[in-house]
This record gives structure tokens, sequence and C-alpha cells, in this order.
């Protein structure tokens, strides 16, 4: 004997599109849990065809926020997005750890052997500095661990 279904297919795509089509929300308006959810959306295809709509319309919006606010000149959104968009042009956070898994090993041994040579230069540099210019380098180096964290 099959159950009675408790929502209308209507009720349902009601609650998809007032929601944005996510799960917890969606139970939420219906006062259901977010399995019910799952299992609707599962035995009908019509209402996950909705829902997976609803959610590339959301992204759509969200991108044209952000393009919005980088033609703003938004600063805090262009270092998000090069941080996000932004890896393979060398934009990171470690870039040690930004290693895309395309590089063979010679790439790496490139890279990692770059990165050493530029911890030597700095180490030679800051031998040849006088104390005034070190201390006005510790105080930028500490700008920018404030910067840094503020935007972690």
């Amino acid at each position: 004997m099959s159950r009675t279904k408790k929502y209308s297919r209507k009720k349902f795509a009601d609650a998809i599109v007032k929601n944005d089509g996510y799960i917890s929300a969606i139970a939420k308006h219906l006062k259901c849990t977010c399995q019910t959810v799952k299992n609707y959306l599962n035995e009908y295809p019509e209402l996950a065809e909705l829902k997976e709509t609803i959610e590339i319309k959301v992204l759509d919006m969200a991108e044209s926020l952000i393009r919005e606010s980088l033609s703003n000149g938004d600063l805090d959104t262009a270092k998000w997005v090069l941080l996000k968009k932004g890896g393979n042009r060398g934009y990171s956070n470690n870039p040690l750890i930004n290693i895309s898994n395309n590089y063979d090993n010679k790439k790496i041994e490139n890279h990692l052997h770059l990165q050493e040579k530029n911890i030597q230069n700095v180490q030679v540099a800051l031998q040849d500095m006088n104390l005034e210019e070190k201390t006005i380098l510790k105080k930028f180096l500490d700008k920018t661990k404030a910067l840094n964290a503020k935007n972690s």
C-alpha cells in the first residue's frame, strides 16, 4: 500500500522557489526534515530540476554582484577573486602549497628552487641593511601581517 504524500508538488515547488533551493530552508518552510525534502527530490525529477535551476540563478546573482563590486573598485572583492580564481597566476595565501596537480616533478623542483633563491636573496639583503632600514621593514611586515589576519 502506498503512502499518501503530505505535500502537493505545487506546494513543494513553491517552497523550492521561495527558499532559493536550499534544502534546510525548504524543510523549515514545509515543517519537515531535510531527508523528506531529499526524498521528494529523488521521487519527482521535475522538482529536482526546478531546484537545480533556482540554484543556477542564485549563483548567477552572486557572480553579478561580484562583477559589480569589482567594477566599483572594491579592493577586498578583487583580493577574494584573485585568491579564489587566480591560483594559476600565483595568487594564493601560501604559494608553496598552491602547486597544481598539472605540474610534473621538474616544474615542482624549479618552483621550489626559485622559492629557495628568493629566501636566500632576502637573507643577503637583510644582512646588508642598517638598523633604520630593518626597523622600517619590520613595521611594513607587521602591517602586512595585520592586514592578512584581518582578511583571513
